[in-house]
């Protein structure tokens, strides 16, 4: 029975540039070679293998972190630079979205703060948490209010409309 390419993984070094055995034998195997180990067994067998291939290959192993946290980096910035947007619109519907003084809605004119004026005693005391993160945790409506930013009230044309 001839199979066709297709049936069979890409390996680069053999002749042909196909796995000896086919997709379904490959997969037959590799279940019964792994299906006795528990997952910390595997992952350790990997560490090691990879401990391994970067002892033996510095410049490669140097090169492969450098993509690695450039990589990182981008994506690591879009997913915080969402996160943070989402806690945001979180407080903003949670507080109303508004300011309490004036009724102000654009959100450039809008910041969160403390009713009591008590700010400082709670960075004394919780440390300098995000105020949205601290909102959100503790979820005390009564602790916050939106007013409009004095600085941007008096220059309007630096926000934009």
């Amino acid at each position: 029975m001839e199979k066709s390419v297709e049936e069979y993984y890409a390996y680069s070094k053999s002749g042909d540039g196909l796995q000896k055995h086919c997709k379904s034998c490959h997969k037959i195997m590799n279940a019964r070679c792994y299906q006795n180990e528990d997952l910390e067994t595997k992952r350790k067998r990997g560490r090691e293998s990879m401990a391994r291939w970067r002892k033996a290959h510095p410049e490669e192993a140097k090169e492969l972190n450098r993509k690695h946290r450039e990589l990182g980096r981008d994506r690591n910035k879009v997913n915080r630079k969402a996160k943070a947007q989402a806690k945001k619109d979180l407080v903003h519907s949670h507080y109303g979205s508004k300011c309490e003084c004036c009724g102000e809605k654009n959100r450039g004119f809008l910041c969160i703060d403390h009713i009591n004026n008590d700010g400082y005693a709670q960075k004394r005391k919780n440390g300098r948490a995000n105020i949205y993160d601290y909102a959100i945790k503790n979820n005390s409506r009564p602790t916050y209010v939106f007013s409009a930013s004095i600085a941007t009230l008096a220059a309007p044309s630096l926000v934009g409309s």
